[in-house]
């Protein structure tokens, strides 16, 4: 495993560390539905916008590990329909 390979590496596991975190901190309905967050160490604001953005950028360094190693990339199979 080369230098970028282990960079790439760290990087996705400290968004996946993130959206765990994000998930712990966020207040759903019986449904799933996301009704509100509440702060992280470092005072910010759980929001639904910044877990879907963190699980965008994760998808995202993820299909570039993937591509790097010749498996095909992820792809969004719901079209944004499904529910989250």
């Amino acid at each position: 495993m080369d230098a970028k390979s282990k960079t790439l590496d760290s990087i996705i596991n400290m968004y996946k560390s993130q959206l765990r975190k994000f998930e712990r901190l966020s207040v759903r309905d019986d449904d799933g539905n996301f009704l509100f967050g509440k702060n992280t160490e470092f005072g910010t604001t759980v929001t639904e916008a910044l877990i879907e953005n963190t699980h965008k950028r994760l998808m995202q360094l993820m299909n570039q590990k993937l591509h790097g190693s010749g498996i095909k990339p992820i792809a969004n199979y719901t079209n944004g329909k499904a529910k989250s």
